[in-house]
């Protein structure tokens, strides 16, 4: 009870009656075994009652001088004390062995090898039958519940907090007696089947590829190998040493380090042209090659491998023309008025001149600059036929009689004919 241990039994505890006072008496009789002690190991049998308390001192409750329950020779109750020490661990009772054992391991067991009124706890021996003797003995009884060594250890099971040597302390051991069932692989004390993280590497068992290797807990690439051995984590056949991306099987490489590998990336070299439209995708210095002769246009000194530098080159990407004569963004190759004076190349007999367009006598002087056109040595000033030279004077006209007024009619003529020479000139030009 909260009070203590109470216990009933006969003035005669080894009496076959329980329980019963001797006749005439009848009854039960009750003994407070103790009320004011803390205990650390308690056992009961037919015998009547064994302990160790709290401060380690063994008591029990019947002795070769006390039979009864714990009834002292005045009628009072309580527990005979086995010797003054404070030394005890354990103690048990049973029917055919009573035994204790002190802070050393030693086992002692109540009287001698020849028992007085049967296994009385604390009984004298033989020669001393009045005094409460618990003698040692150096081989456990095999009656002795709890002293044995289960794992062979050399500690006794009542001891040993490992009984079965499994690496799990018995209070966490689901089978604390069978070392095939609990098992401790991080030796941190806890049953592998109630242990989070059975190898004690921060990842739970749920979490690791490998729940029992301290060493290892993920392995991307599912070939059986951890990441922290394995050399190509994504097996992508880049080692990890030389894979940006070592978890990613799709990725190794990223040129420009924007965090998007090459694969994904569509602009490798982060220049601003797509992979698919850069003819150096891996160079953010280049991204044309006009001529396709390997040289990037930045660095080619003629892009269109015309010939002409590109400095000289007014289409520098554009082989097929590097002149715009009259600068109206069409080359000289394709334009058919190079000079844009309104003749055609192929009329003009000067394409790029722009002032001059004839030349009839093939002087090279154009009519415009040129004062003698048809080069027969009579300046055009004065060249009835400027652009003939077979001709340069106007045909002879007949003066007609004085008194008709031919004087007059002939210098009309003269100047008719001189005004027609003026307007074939102009229009030569």
């Amino acid at each position: 009870t909260d009070e203590g241990f109470y216990a009933w039994g006969t003035y005669n505890f080894l009496s076959n009656s329980i329980g019963g006072l001797p006749q005439p008496e009848a009854g039960f009789y009750e003994a407070a075994l103790v009320n004011t002690q803390s205990w650390s190991s308690t056992s009961f049998s037919d015998y009547g009652f064994i302990g160790v308390d709290t401060n380690g001192q063994l008591f029990t409750s019947s002795t070769r001088t006390r039979p009864f329950l714990g009834k002292g020779p005045n009628g009072d109750h309580y527990l005979s004390q086995v010797e003054d020490e404070a030394k005890w661990i354990t103690a048990y009772a049973s029917a055919s062995i009573n035994y204790a054992v002190d802070n050393t391991g030693q086992i002692y067991v109540a009287g001698s090898s020849s028992y007085h009124l049967g296994h009385v706890m604390g009984l004298g021996n033989s020669e001393q039958p009045d005094v409460e003797v618990f003698e040692p003995v150096f081989a456990i009884p095999t009656e002795a519940t709890g002293m044995t060594d289960l794992d062979g250890d050399g500690l006794l099971a009542y001891l040993d907090p490992d009984d079965d040597n499994d690496g799990v302390i018995d209070s966490l051991d689901d089978a604390p007696d069978d070392d095939a069932v609990a098992k401790d692989n991080d030796g941190d004390g806890i049953d592998d089947s109630i242990d989070p993280d059975d190898d004690n590497d921060g990842v739970n068992d749920d979490d690791d590829a490998f729940p029992l290797d301290p060493n290892e807990w993920e392995d991307t690439d599912h070939d059986g190998v951890g990441n922290n051995a394995d050399e190509d984590d994504d097996n992508d056949g880049v080692l990890d040493t030389d894979d940006v991306f070592p978890l990613d099987p799709s990725e190794w490489a990223d040129f420009d380090a924007d965090g998007i590998g090459n694969n994904a990336d569509p602009d490798d070299d982060n220049d601003g042209y797509n992979d698919d439209q850069d003819a150096f995708p891996f160079d953010p210095s280049e991204w044309l090659d006009t001529d396709e002769d390997g040289i990037g246009n930045n660095t080619d000194e003629d892009d269109d491998n015309d010939g002409v530098s590109d400095e000289l080159d007014v289409f520098p990407l554009d082989a097929s023309e590097s002149e715009d004569f009259d600068n109206d963004g069409v080359g000289n190759n394709a334009d058919p008025d190079d000079d844009n004076d309104g003749v055609n190349d192929e009329d003009d007999a000067f394409p790029f001149d722009a002032t001059e367009s004839t030349d009839t006598d093939g002087d090279g002087v154009g009519n415009n600059t040129d004062t003698d056109d048809d080069n027969d040595g009579v300046p055009d000033t004065t060249d009835a036929y400027p652009l003939d030279a077979s001709r340069s004077s106007p045909p002879a006209v007949v003066s007609p009689d004085s008194s008709s007024g031919g004087g007059s009619l002939s210098l009309i003529l003269l100047m008719a004919l001189a005004g027609v020479a003026y307007r074939r000139r102009i229009k030569g030009r």
